[in-house]
């Protein structure tokens, strides 16, 4: 099966064209990857693209969830040790405890 993948600045947000909405974001290395043949077609004339490997897309997708486990555990509550992946989650957390 084939993917698209798209390069454009990092944190780019395209919007609809139509109802001007956002409809994705290129992620933090500029890029995007899309399934959608449809899609790909619209966007083909605007970004520099080029046509991939759905298994390359599977290597990269287990490459970054190896990087997530690595990651520490987030946020704990000093209160009662929940943990939270990230500020605001413990932010909503620590909202249960002022109120209780």
């Amino acid at each position: 099966m084939k993917a698209y993948r798209f390069f454009s600045n990092p944190g780019h947000i395209v919007s609809d064209g139509n109802t001007g909405l956002p409809m994705f974001k290129f992620d933090e290395n500029g890029e995007y990857v899309t399934l959608d043949m449809s899609l790909a077609k619209r966007m083909g004339p605007h970004f520099l693209h080029e046509e991939i490997e759905l298994i390359e897309v599977k290597e990269q997708a287990q490459v970054q969830a190896e990087e997530v486990k690595e990651e520490p555990d987030g946020l704990t509550c000093s209160v009662c040790g929940f943990k939270a992946a990230s500020p605001s989650g413990l932010v909503n957390h620590m909202r249960k405890h002022r109120e209780g």
